[in-house]
């Protein structure tokens, strides 16, 4: 197991699981329910990435869009009405050619008002499921108990990390190395250092992007194989080509 997990919006739910707080079925069930009650929205919806600091966002933002997460000291993510998106990304960049701005492929707009009509109803179904266990290694959560419809600080969690442990090795482990960036940021503006690996990579060979996660056992960082390789047995028999 990590010494410490720290997760991203429906990540955060299993970085608990990998924590050792809840249950594999209670993990299902709060995924589950959570994805049910996000289709109800039916207000058209966007999500941005941005690339100056969340404060720094903020005044760029017009009413119908908000800031959901803080990335990095350098991004964050703004979400919210979809043409109001749309506008503030077409006008950050022809008016801050400096300032990278991108549309994000999300069909929902986790983080934002469109999210608060269902925040209660999502808690009231998921609340009967959880028996609140504590993790059994240390937990870094990026939002609240308002995670479906709150802001995020993604940032601020990394950094508590850096600040509890001396020697940090990051395994990003979803679809894609999305932290990557920020958690290359995030140590700079702490004076700190940390390795990182994804676990995946968009387009690229899985079974290579799993092999460079391996190399982090060539940086001193302790990988229990017989865990992760627990059915394996050995075969006497495979012909020699020598």
């Amino acid at each position: 197991m990590p010494d410490a997990v720290v997760g991203y919006s429906n990540g955060a739910i299993a970085a608990a699981y990998a924590a050792g707080a809840p249950a594999a079925k209670e993990v299902i069930a709060t995924l589950w329910k959570r994805e049910l009650v996000s289709q109800k929205p039916k207000k058209a919806g966007d999500m941005a990435a941005i690339g100056p600091s969340a404060e720094e966002a903020s005044p760029l933002l017009p009413v119908g869009v908000v800031v959901t997460c803080e990335n990095s000291p350098k991004s964050a993510t703004i979400s919210g009405d979809a043409k109001e998106v749309h506008k503030t990304v077409k006008f950050t960049q022809e008016s801050h050619p400096d300032i990278r701005v991108r549309v994000l492929k999300f069909d929902k707009t986790y983080h934002s008002h469109h999210m608060w009509e269902i925040g209660s109803e999502y808690h009231a179904m998921i609340k009967p499921q959880l028996e609140g266990k504590s993790p059994l290694k240390d937990f870094f959560p990026s939002g609240t108990g308002d995670e479906i419809e709150g802001h995020l600080h993604d940032a601020s969690a990394v950094a508590h990390i850096l600040e509890y442990f001396d020697i940090i090795a990051f395994l990003e482990v979803r679809t894609h190395r999305a932290l990557a960036g920020p958690i290359r940021q995030i140590p700079t503006q702490t004076s700190t250092s940390a390795l990182y690996a994804p676990s995946l990579a968009r387009g690229a060979n899985c079974v290579n992007s799993y092999l460079k996660a391996y190399s982090l056992v060539g940086m001193n960082i302790a990988v229990d194989l017989a865990k992760l390789m627990s059915n394996v047995a050995c075969v006497a028999d495979i012909p020699r080509y020598l």
